[in-house]
């Protein structure tokens, strides 16, 4: 039932019942709700602002449920609050990608660069709960953002168009790759073969990296990328290219 509405991850033993990764879908609704609040807010601030403001909230929220419900894990990573600043990185990398080509760092990128860093640097020094997600969130942002400073925006080898294609189906992948990994450790399991040591560790974990990957894949092509085209075409008009931020 907590599944089926969407709110397992506000309850310890719900969170990870059915499937462990699939705590966080209970959480992306709430983005959803909240969206067009942060959207507005980033149209009409700089992205520096935004950022800050956005991870001052987040952090007072954290600060307040540790005080209150210090046992309370679930409030902190399956309430928007606690978590808001990693989707308001994502945000501001949909908005950055159009500036990125390869050395043309727009300036706006070079600043959220070393604020994330700053902000990784921090958590990591004080080792305090409120900051461990924010500094975690920051670490990864900011390698993202290094990386997209330094790489075309569109990929020119096949190594390249191979990873972009994987990023595609990153989240397919990400809701199915578990399932499809147990499931596969179930059958080599029930037909005798055991991981006793090195090699047999490395064979599961090859075996479950490929099977994993390749139901993410099966899942993008035949499910996410059809009802994706299928709801665009559907759509009564085109939506309206966002405006860029403000540098």
């Amino acid at each position: 039932g907590t599944h089926l509405l969407f709110i397992h991850s506000w309850f310890g033993e719900t969170a990870y019942s059915l499937c462990s990764v699939w705590w966080s879908m209970s959480l992306e609704w709430q983005y959803y709700l909240i969206f067009p609040l942060l959207l507005g807010f980033l149209r009409k601030s700089r992205p520096a602002a935004f950022f800050g403001t956005v991870a001052a909230a987040s952090l007072l929220y954290r600060w307040s449920v540790i005080q209150v419900f210090p046992e309370s894990g679930q409030l902190l990573w399956g309430v928007f609050a606690g978590r808001m600043t990693e989707f308001a990185a994502g945000m501001l990398l949909a908005f950055l990608i159009p500036y990125a080509t390869a050395g043309n760092a727009p300036r706006v990128a070079r600043k959220l660069f070393a604020g994330a860093s700053a902000l990784a640097l921090a958590a990591l020094l004080t080792r305090h709960p409120v900051f461990t997600e924010l500094g975690r969130q920051s670490a990864v942002f900011a390698v993202f953002l290094g990386f997209l400073m330094r790489v075309p925006a569109a990929p020119r080898t096949a190594l390249g168009r191979g990873l972009a294609f994987l990023g595609e189906t990153s989240y397919s992948t990400y809701l199915i790759h578990t399932v499809a990994g147990k499931a596969l450790l179930a059958v080599l399991a029930a037909a005798g073969l055991q991981a006793l040591h090195p090699v047999s560790i490395t064979f599961f974990f090859a075996a479950y990296f490929l099977v994993a990957h390749a139901a993410g894949i099966a899942c993008f092509l035949l499910v996410e990328r059809p009802a994706t085209r299928l709801l665009t075409a559907r759509a009564k008009r085109p939506v309206a290219a966002a405006p860029l931020p403000v540098a």
